[in-house]
């Protein structure tokens, strides 16, 4: 065969034509490869603050928070969880400032779940705005699964929540947490919960109010003979009184420095209205053997508000003992 240009020309386009069917066969086969595994996973994020206490949106400029992110691979193949490389993208936008937080990939187990956490600092420019904090999840070529947000407001930070206590009957104020007693001598004696605002900036803040909200879970009575459940509820304190357990008058205006506030908090009171706050078991005729039951936990939020808005807020949890 005499080869000439033409020919080779012929041979050549043969050639192409074939690598290119062959090119369609593999990308083809990729893509059934990976329609038969499903990449996925879920995402949540919540912030602290440096004391640890979940932070529900109101941050401070010029402090110190740490983002976690909790992700968990659901990734399938043939309809059986699988390994999976994801990845996560956070980032602030505050305003016009955007503030960079992680891009990091990591490795996952099948079902497996991990929670990272990430430093962010709010910045002094940021005061007095809005924001939203957003974590994406992605595959491993980049494409996003899903991805949560958190919306954020950014207060000068000169009002701080620095301690709870709480007041017994005849008795002085005790920190907490770790717990909250009930009892004193077999008997209820809580009468006030309470925390202490700390203004550490170089003016009085006016238009202040402030509320206290205590949440408890669902938990078991504790009844021998007829244990129940008794469900989630909360109590919303509105009712502010000063250092000296007198009514506060709000809107207030908080002076440099210290200052305490006291709700009134008789659980013994109170379990009229929210039956499950508070359950009390006789176990004899005894009146000294009076047992008392409740919520083994409760969460409490405390919100000062700024002309009606939002401007500090801080949730703890604390044992409750009987």
């Amino acid at each position: 065969m005499v080869v000439t240009e033409k020919s080779t020309k012929w041979v050549l386009r043969i050639l192409g034509t074939a690598a290119l069917v062959g090119g369609i066969a593999l990308a083809l086969s990729q893509k059934l490869a990976r329609a038969a595994t499903q990449t996925g996973g879920t995402i949540r994020i919540r912030l602290y603050d440096q004391n640890g206490d979940l932070v529900d949106g109101v941050v401070a400029a010029n402090q110190l928070y740490m983002v976690d992110v909790t992700v968990t691979n659901t990734s399938t193949s043939q309809g059986q969880l699988v390994a999976a490389t994801l990845g996560i993208s956070l980032d602030a936008v505050i305003g016009s400032i955007i503030i960079p937080i992680a891009n990091q990939v990591y490795s996952f187990s099948p079902s497996e779940s991990y929670t990272p956490s990430f430093s962010i600092i709010i910045p002094s420019e940021a005061v007095n705005q809005t924001g939203i904090i957003t974590a994406i999840l992605t595959d491993i070529d980049g494409n996003t699964l899903t991805s949560t947000t958190l919306d954020i407001q950014v207060t000068s930070g000169e009002l701080s929540i620095i301690e709870y206590g709480c007041i017994h009957e005849g008795g002085p104020g005790v920190i907490f947490p770790p717990t909250i007693s009930v009892l004193t001598y077999g008997r209820v004696s809580l009468t006030h919960l309470g925390f202490t605002i700390l203004n550490s900036g170089m003016a009085n803040v006016s238009g202040l109010s402030v509320e206290m909200e205590v949440q408890w879970d669902e938990y078991n009575d504790g009844d021998f003979y007829y244990p129940t459940v008794q469900p989630r509820g909360s109590i919303k304190l509105t009712n502010p009184l000063d250092s000296y357990l007198s009514p506060m008058t709000q809107p207030f205006t908080m002076p440099v420095g210290q200052a305490s506030v006291w709700f009134e908090f008789d659980p013994l009171q109170l379990s009229n209205t929210h039956p499950s706050l508070l359950v009390q078991i006789f176990a004899s005729f005894d009146p000294e053997d009076l047992k008392w039951t409740g919520p083994p936990v409760y969460h409490v939020a405390v919100r000062i508000f700024k002309d009606g808005v939002v401007f500090v807020e801080r949730l703890v949890d604390t044992n409750v003992s009987y």
